[in-house]
């Protein structure tokens, strides 16, 4: 459930040992349970599908370096049960305290397993689809156009009805400052859009969008 309040909006870390956690992609599934929420360690462990024991253990760990706060302890027929919550709504890590040689380390660091992830998802699509499934190359206009296709007969393109919900395009494009602008406000209002038609029974697809 929501915590009913926030102690704090936002907090800066700054411990080597808290960014690590923050950093760790395993690590933040397994606090996200906690942020703005509280939680038993027993509802949390099964949430991220993790052992109680495991769990605790994590706990224990976020809550000495500041990234859980006990919330409140609940009544149960074994005595009480102590409900977690993070010490924060957000939490904003400083490039000056990570341990990254400069920026772009420090952009791999972070999105670099959310990618391999949208990849896993991606390609566990095209296994399923064809096992023909190969990569296309062609120019267009003055650079190269690189697209995963189905078979050498088939590109299955994203405009195909019968093709599966899954897309990775990477283009470059001339643009002014404002037709920028508008095409990432237009992205974003896209993502927006959808994520607030979010189902439980409908399938988890993995969205990466950029701009740069």
């Amino acid at each position: 459930m929501d915590i009913p309040y926030s102690p704090h909006q936002i907090i800066v870390v700054k411990t080597v040992e808290a960014i690590s956690i923050l950093f760790d992609s395993r690590q933040r599934k397994a606090l996200l349970p906690f942020i703005n929420c509280e939680n038993s360690i027993s509802k949390a462990a099964q949430t991220v599908q993790e052992l109680p024991n495991t769990m605790l253990y994590r706990v224990k760990r976020w809550e000495k370096l500041g990234l859980l706060q006990n919330t409140r302890n609940i009544p149960s027929q074994k005595g009480s049960i102590r409900l977690f919550g993070s010490s924060a709504k957000a939490f904003f890590v400083p490039y000056s305290a990570t341990t990254a040689e400069d920026l772009i380390t420090l952009a791999k660091d972070t999105y670099t397993p959310i990618f391999t992830d949208f990849l896993q998802a991606y390609v566990h699509f095209g296994e399923n689809l064809s096992p023909t499934w190969g990569i296309h190359f062609s120019r267009q206009n003055d650079q190269w156009l690189i697209r995963p296709v189905k078979s050498v007969h088939d590109e299955c393109l994203p405009e195909d009805t019968d093709s599966p919900a899954t897309m990775l395009i990477h283009q470059q494009l001339q643009l002014d400052n404002s037709a920028a602008k508008a095409m990432q406000l237009e992205l974003l209002a896209v993502v927006n859009k959808y994520s607030q038609q979010n189902s439980s029974k409908g399938k988890t697809y993995q969205v990466l969008l950029g701009i740069a």
